[in-house]
Order: structure tokens, then sequence, then C-alpha cells
């Protein structure tokens, strides 16, 4: 998939002539299997000719808590986090504005994140109750954005807030003109992600496929994958239905 990736050059040629590389991966919340993924990646960067030295890895903690090591290994494994500079995004401090939405989201974006040329993110598409599925542009929004950027994104964009009804494009599986993800698209767009990854994973967190490329292109395509992966035919003519 890294060779062979969707609307964008493989990741190895994309790596070319590139100086200072970021590696975000989504945290302790999701159940993507990151260190596979992240050791392909490095293998590719490897063999377009980037330093280890020159290769950070970043949590896209959002405004979720903080990692710490532990959690970090539970992700990355060992070597990878006693090899590489790994740090946690913090919402509240240490982000860049670099404009804003059309629907007026502040792009407040880590910094450490824009300060590389090459910028690669891991997630995994699962069902979400707001952007409808995960993946694709939420690795940047709320991923690594301000908590600004994140409260105007879920509260003024998308409804999110107590005494207000949220978006109707937005919901379990609504994918398709979700209010939110049209959002986020627009400020990874804005931060210059370079490559996203994303996995598809089965009820035991293992990688069922992996969909590369730019965004929003790679999202699209594993979505189809995915409304078929985590739907079912919806039981009727019942008075009871047990659910396992």
């Amino acid at each position: 998939a890294l060779r062979n990736p969707i609307g964008s050059k493989p990741l190895r040629r994309l790596a070319e002539g590139r100086g200072e590389v970021a590696i975000v991966f989504d945290d302790h919340t999701r159940p993507t299997r990151v260190e596979p993924i992240a050791r392909a990646v490095l293998e590719e960067l490897k063999a377009s000719g980037v330093r280890d030295d020159r290769i950070r890895f970043i949590a896209a903690t959002g405004a979720h808590g903080a990692m710490d090591r532990i959690g970090f290994v539970k992700k990355l494994g060992e070597e990878i986090v006693e090899c590489y500079p790994v740090y946690n995004h913090s919402p509240f401090h240490g982000c860049e504005r670099i404009g804003e939405t059309r629907r007026g989201t502040p792009i407040e974006v880590n910094g450490e994140f824009l300060s590389c040329d090459l910028k690669i993110a891991i997630g995994c598409i699962v069902p979400h109750p707001m952007f409808g599925f995960g993946g694709g542009a939420k690795i940047v929004l709320p991923g690594v954005a301000s908590i600004n950027a994140i409260s105007h994104n879920h509260a003024v964009v998308g409804g999110y807030v107590r005494g207000a009804k949220p978006h109707e494009s937005t919901g379990w599986g609504k994918a398709r003109g979700n209010i939110l993800m049209e959002d986020a698209i627009e400020f990874a767009e804005a931060s210059s992600l370079d490559f996203k990854i994303d996995a598809l994973i089965n009820g035991f967190n293992d990688t069922t496929a992996v969909f590369c490329g730019k965004v929003p292109e790679e999202h699209k395509a594993g979505l189809e994958k995915a409304r078929e992966a985590y739907s079912s035919e919806k039981p009727s003519g019942y008075d009871v239905i047990a659910v396992s």
C-alpha cells in the first residue's frame, strides 16, 4: 500500500530530498496497531535517504489526556521509542496559527508538525459518533489541533454543544457530506499533511486492510470497504433482539 498509494507518489519517492519528517500516530483511545506500520514507513524513509536523526513521532492526542512512555511503547514498540523522539501533542500550547477554514475554524496546528517538510500520519477507520467514521483528516483536526480549533469544529461547525442540535450531516456512519469531516479536510490540506495511512480493524484489533495516500482520496477508498466491514443487516419483524 505504501508503494501503490491513492492520489499520491509512493512514500519512498515522496520522501526524496526531504529533510525533517514528522510521523503522527493515533493515541491510546484508538485500536490501531501502529508499530508494524511505522516500521514499514521507516524502511521506506531509509530507502529514500532520510536520516534517522531527522525523524520524530507525535501522538495525535487531540483534547485527550497525554500518553506516558508505557503507552508509547504499546503503540510504537520499545525499539522505536528508544531510538526516536516521541512527543505528546498539547492542544493548549505550542500550536501555530496559519489561517482559518471557510467555516471559521482557526487553523492552529502543532508547531513541531508544521516545522517538518514531510508530514505522515498513521490511524484507523472505525465508526465515529460525530464524524461518521474516524481516519483521514481527523488525525490533524482534532489530532494535532489547538483547543480553539477543536472547540470551533465540534461546537460551532458541528453543533455538539449543550442545548444545541448537532448538524444533520453528522452522526454514526454518516461520512458523505459530513460537515465536521469537510472542515477537517480543509484544515489538513492547509496544514500540508503529505501522506495518510489508514487501517481497518477487526474485533481482535488486527489490521485487515490498509489504505495509503493523499487525504481525502485514500479515506474515501477506505470508507467503501469500511461500510462493508463494520455494518450488518438490520433485523426486522422481531419483538425482541438480543445482541452480544
